[in-house]
């Protein structure tokens, strides 16, 4: 399988809760703080892939080979993603 670079993931706070959502997958998770989140999503992403690579209809899945949070700024807050 060709191999993917970027996976671009979201991370908002919404009320008690931190939410995590995977665009290229529309996969989403959430956590108690902004380091759960990103755990539970690194998660759900690996059981997504892993659930659809053993479907019998096949469709186009990128090979990732890990997963790597860069830090961007937003509205000039630091956010970490």
């Amino acid at each position: 399988m060709k191999g993917i670079n970027i996976l671009h993931i979201v991370i908002w706070k919404e009320g008690k809760f931190f939410v995590a959502n995977c665009l290229e997958f529309g996969v989403a998770s959430q956590g108690e703080s902004y380091k759960e989140a990103k755990k539970n999503i690194q998660e759900a992403i690996e059981l997504y892939l892993e659930e659809v690579d053993g479907l019998e209809e096949k469709q186009y899945i990128p090979h990732i080979n890990n997963i790597r949070f860069d830090e961007i700024k937003i509205n000039s807050l630091n956010i970490n993603v």
